[in-house]
């Protein structure tokens, strides 16, 4: 028997797999996704502005820490400090969940 734990992006990563036909799931194979955001999350919505793609939207005194934590940990790693395209694809506005 295989077990897999998936979570967040791992899950969509995994369903990505299994629906293109790169990967195939056994009988004996369990799948427990955890925290996967199906339908995408409100936090991908603004990364543009946090990554300096669209003009920013005041968010008061915590705007300087929001852009430099999406910067650090890897939000904005995209062309010029774009956003990162992962992250792009998981906004509620992507094509992906139309």
């Amino acid at each position: 028997c295989t077990t897999i734990f998936a979570h967040s992006m791992g899950s969509l990563a995994l369903a990505g797999a299994l629906q293109s036909g790169l990967c195939a799931l056994g009988e004996a194979t369990a799948w427990y996704s955890v925290g996967a955001p199906w339908e995408g999350t409100e936090a991908a919505e603004a990364l543009p502005e946090l990554c300096g793609d669209s003009p920013p939207t005041d968010r008061g005194p915590v705007e300087p820490v929001l852009r430099a934590l999406a910067k650090r940990v890897g939000f904005c790693d995209g062309p010029n400090g774009s956003v990162s395209s992962a992250y792009r694809a998981l906004a509620r506005s992507s094509p992906a969940f139309a």
